[in-house]
């Protein structure tokens, strides 16, 4: 689907794999364009087998920088100097697009057909909070971490083209597809955190050893769903068995400013159907970030 990219492939700092050339300090990093990930070397030497058929030899770490705002790990990022710009021809009817991980000053996003604009949007993502006169005089601007757009029309044969502006740009996943509205949100969503950092105390209970891990982020919902939705649900289910989406408890950023902490890139964990009721339908929708 990818057109074309501002972000170049190698990328600055990234070095292509040489079939004749002896790699001689373990931990050396390379690329492969065939396969757009980066490869780091186990062992030395030279070898002309590829990285992505030698496992003993090299490990796979990362996707390219070009490609990595198209994978599904919030935690690697395309980086490049303003603007960066992809276009996509999706290939059928679309009518959202998500990006997360964002660090930028502005995103525009345009579909077209030809020299046909059909829809063009720019959000401003330089934020900055001012509840007090406090923060309006002295307080720090903020990136916008995520946007969502539901409104784009649904033609087929489109080309989108999102465009990330203002310094050096970041945008660690795109998203696009038709949306599926799960029902409303009730009271009592709760967002925690599965914390994989190591904790240690000694036997005087003193703090000794203290890593820094990664934190995953975990999603419990319960949704009012109108009956007529149970068959759409239920066949959502099954598609995304196993399958990274991008849920949106909010579907909009100026509305609620909690919708960072509603929204989630991953897959679910349990989604029971509860037909107590005889005029609506309850779903337990647990969700886990990737």
């Amino acid at each position: 689907m990818l057109v074309s990219s501002t972000a170049p492939e190698p990328s600055a700092g990234e070095t292509l794999w040489n079939p004749a050339t002896n790699y001689t300090t373990i931990g050396t990093e390379v690329i492969r364009t065939q396969t757009h990930w980066v490869y780091t070397s186990k062992v030395t030497g030279v070898d002309a087998g590829t990285p992505e058929t030698t496992p003993l030899r090299w490990e796979p770490t990362r996707p390219t920088n070009r490609w990595a705002m198209f994978q599904t790990d919030r935690n690697v990022q395309t980086v490049l100097a303003s603007p960066l710009t992809v276009v996509l021809t999706p290939g059928k009817r679309i009518n959202s697009v998500g990006l997360v991980g964002l660090e930028a000053n502005s995103v525009t996003v345009e579909l077209k057909i030809g020299a046909t604009v059909y829809y063009t949007k720019t959000i401003n993502t330089l934020l900055r909070n001012t509840l007090t006169w406090t923060d309006y005089l002295f307080g720090a601007f903020r990136y916008q971490e995520s946007l969502v757009m539901f409104d784009l029309p649904p033609i087929i044969g489109a080309t989108l083209t999102i465009t990330i502006a203002g310094g050096t740009c970041k945008c660690a996943g795109v998203f696009f597809n038709m949306n599926v509205y799960l029902g409303r949100i009730l009271k009592g969503a709760k967002v925690d955190s599965d914390n994989f950092s190591k904790f240690e105390r000694d036997p005087y209970g003193t703090l000794s050893t203290l890593i820094p891990k990664r934190t995953v982020p975990k999603h419990a919902y319960t949704l009012l769903v109108e009956n007529e939705r149970v068959e759409t649900l239920r066949a959502l289910k099954k598609t995304l068995n196993a399958v990274s989406a991008l849920w949106s408890g909010l579907d909009d950023k100026k509305e609620d400013p909690r919708f960072e902490s509603l929204l989630c890139v991953g897959v679910y964990r349990s989604f029971p159907f509860n037909f107590e009721h005889t005029n609506h339908t309850l779903v337990d929708l647990q969700l886990e970030e990737m």
